[in-house]
């Protein structure tokens, strides 16, 4: 027997087939759609964590280089400061050399073996031509002797000199109260030889706070007074004044003028015979 199918039954199984495909295939195409998804959202992850991983190593490196210029740094510094502190010791040492007969006499400015028979006492005035000269005397006189002369000085600022020589008298008072003796000597020469306070405070390697705190001190005024008043006391009315004493025998000489190395030696030749 021939069965003959209406077309709309066909056509509706054809189209009910086709749907039915391309539902099957719309759903493989979202399952495939969504694993694509999946794939991607876990890329997306793990470009991020490797992100942050390199930020992470960047970072460490950064830190590392960070502590490795700070440490060059520091060693430079370091270095640059040591080769400063040597060099600063250095020039000191040098400023220092040609005063190494200077004594450390507590309450008392010796230069020379302390215990010499004859002491030149000098009473100066650093704005004092003549000290100057005299003082550059009296120390060759003490380095030549072998022991048997010292010199010790005692400030006398005239009042004809103003404050100025009054000051650098306190300048070098506090210079060998902070530093020492031979740093004191070598103030009074270098004053003597011109050479400014700051340049002589950074020869010395001194903190110029200190010095000037220093000015206003008894410790400054005590060298300064005694000079003042024992020179008062031995008529002293003129700079340079200088005496030479016989520790053996305990006499006071006063020597006129600005004695030369002969004059002095002649004197101490006679005290002797």
């Amino acid at each position: 027997m021939k069965i003959n199918t209406p077309l709309w039954i066909l056509f509706v199984g054809a189209f009910t087939c086709y749907a039915i495909h391309n539902h099957m295939r719309q759903h493989d195409t979202g399952m495939q759609l969504a694993s694509a998804l999946e794939r991607t959202e876990a890329l997306e992850k793990e470009v991020d964590a490797t992100h942050r991983q390199i930020e992470e190593i960047r970072a460490l490196v950064d830190a590392q280089n960070s502590a490795l210029h700070e440490n060059v740094r520091s060693s430079v510094r370091e270095e640059l400061d040591s080769i400063m502190t040597d060099s600063v010791r250095k020039n000191k040492e040098k400023a220092l050399a040609a005063f190494s007969n200077a004594s450390d006499v507590k309450g008392e400015h010796v230069y020379g073996n302390p215990h010499a028979r004859f002491s030149i006492y000098e009473y100066l005035d650093f704005e004092c031509p003549y000290c100057a000269q005299f003082s550059a005397t009296a120390k060759k006189v003490a380095d030549d002797s072998n022991g048997h002369v010292n010199v010790i000085l005692r400030h006398y600022p005239l009042p004809m000199h103003g404050q100025e020589a009054k000051l650098k008298a306190l300048f070098a008072e506090c210079v060998g109260h902070l530093d020492g003796n031979r740093s004191f000597w070598y103030a009074v020469h270098a004053l003597f030889a011109g050479k400014s306070t700051d340049g002589i405070v950074q020869n010395l390697n001194l903190n110029t706070e200190d010095i000037a705190s220093c000015m206003s001190s008894e410790n400054a005024l005590t060298g300064l007074l005694q000079g003042l008043a024992e020179g008062e006391k031995l008529q002293v009315d003129s700079t340079p004044t200088v005496f030479i004493l016989d520790t053996k025998q305990n006499k006071r000489l006063r020597v006129p003028g600005t004695p030369s190395e002969g004059d002095i030696a002649n004197i101490i030749a006679g005290i002797l015979r």
